[in-house]
């Protein structure tokens, strides 16, 4: 029998849509492009794809 392979994340961000969730995420993009960041993977998620969409622009 195989396993399932899930997808593994460094850092999920919930409500990334939101104001706050906004300004965390502009906080984690600048320290996943930092050269010493450990990060290599990020995920955003919110409940509405149109303004998850916008705010990541």
């Amino acid at each position: 029998m195989t396993e399932l392979q899930l997808p593994t994340y460094d850092i999920i961000i919930f409500r990334a849509s939101g104001f706050t969730g906004k300004y965390v995420v502009e906080e984690a993009l600048k320290f996943l492009n930092s050269p010493n960041s450990p990060l290599e993977t990020l995920v955003f998620a919110g409940r509405n794809s149109s303004k998850l969409t916008e705010s990541l622009k």
